[in-house]
């Protein structure tokens, strides 16, 4: 199930397109590790030379993101998350089995937070699956263009 979760959350060939200033950090955590990511998301700021602040806020980010999809996940599954750095920018994608089919509510406070402070959002649903798959991806600026 894992393997299947990062395969899809890596696309349909499991490989990411290095380039000489690109890291990839990939974590499948249970539910309970969730601390874990939230470190992971600081510390890649941190050596990314992000402000303070935005550390704060990228901790922030990644944590309201994956609590979105954790409220959703089927119990007993794994929380499967991307991080993919290139000078400047940080995107983040972070996926679970969902017990139905229905997307992320993009009116909620939560969801609101999370607009406020990133540079781009998505979210979807792939149903194409036996359980479907919810995913939530994040882009970060340093500095930001978010208002």
């Amino acid at each position: 199930m894992t393997d299947h979760l990062g395969r899809a959350l890596l696309g349909p060939t499991g490989e990411h397109r290095a380039t000489a200033t690109s890291r990839l950090v990939e974590l499948t955590v249970g539910m309970a590790e969730m601390p874990l990511v939230r470190t992971v998301a600081g510390a890649i700021a941190m050596r990314e030379d992000y402000d303070i602040e935005a550390i704060a806020d990228v901790k922030l980010i990644v944590d309201e993101a994956c609590s979105l999809l954790v409220d959703r996940a089927v119990a007993g599954t794994q929380l499967v998350c991307r991080f993919e750095i290139e000078p400047g920018t940080i995107r983040f994608a972070a996926a679970v089995e969902g017990f139905d089919a229905r997307p992320i509510d993009d009116t909620t406070l939560g969801w609101g937070l999370l607009v406020s402070l990133v540079d781009d959002i998505t979210h979807g649903v792939d149903t194409s699956r036996p359980l479907p798959l919810l995913r939530i991806d994040v882009l970060v600026r340093r500095g930001g263009s978010a208002p």
